[in-house]
Order: structure tokens, then sequence, then C-alpha cells
């Protein structure tokens, strides 16, 4: 990369999926502060009450594109 992280964001099915998806990856941090340069990811609505229950933040490190998408379908497959 040669400017700044790439944050996103994505909804899931419902609030238990948001809540269960961060805990089952390998490369991302749980943590709210998304500007540095390791993976991290965030049940918005743990921080923000009037986030959608379904939402997750997602800010990419320096992990390579593909470990990033294994882990994050791996852990969206799982439950």
């Amino acid at each position: 990369m040669s400017g700044p992280g790439a944050i996103l964001a994505i909804e899931l099915v419902s609030e238990e999926a948001a809540r269960a998806v961060p805990g089952r990856l390998h490369l991302f941090r749980n943590a709210s502060s998304l500007g540095g340069v390791e993976s991290l990811i965030e049940w918005r609505r743990r921080h923000d009450p009037e986030a959608s229950p379904r939402l997750l933040r997602l800010s990419v490190g320096l992990e390579s594109a593909e470990d990033f998408l294994q882990d994050l379908e791996g852990a969206l497959g799982e439950g």
C-alpha cells in the first residue's frame, strides 16, 4: 500500500452473527481504534448505541490480501 489503510464496514444478517465474528478471526484484533498497521475489527454497537446491531467495522492492516480474505471467509462461514 502506498496510502492510508483501508477501512470498511459490513452488515451481517443478525446481531448474533455480528457479535460472534470478531472472536473467530485470527489476523484481526478486536479493537475500536481503526488507524494502525495491524488489522482491527469492532462490533460498532458496543461503542455507539445508535449504530446498527449488525454492523462491523474493519481496518485492514499489512497482512496479505489472500490471508485477510481467508481469515474473514472462515469467520463468516462458521456458525
